[in-house]
């Protein structure tokens, strides 16, 4: 993992804020009952984010593609976040 990737990772953390475990399992519960169609955007999303974090792993001695995917990685972390702050901000 790059040192820049862990800045740019913190600094969207601190951006759209942090949320405890528990907190994220109701905000989640409370999206699942109101929007089914959110919540499962928010699966797909987190299910690409374990596939592409899986893919990082793997790919630790390539820096040209590891530098694109965590990219594409970054992207779809600000991506969960910015839906749950909105999905946050609606309740």
């Amino acid at each position: 993992m790059s040192r820049n990737f862990e800045d740019r990772l913190r600094l969207i953390r601190e951006k759209y804020g942090s949320l405890t475990v528990e907190e994220r399992r109701q905000l989640l519960n409370k999206i699942k009952r109101r929007n089914i169609f959110a919540f499962h955007k928010l699966e797909r999303i987190k299910h690409e984010l374990l596939r592409l974090e899986t893919r990082r792993a793997q790919l630790e001695d390539d820096p040209a593609q590891l530098a694109e995917l965590e990219e594409k990685i970054l992207a779809r972390k600000e991506a969960f976040f910015k839906l749950l702050r909105d999905a946050d901000k609606k309740e």
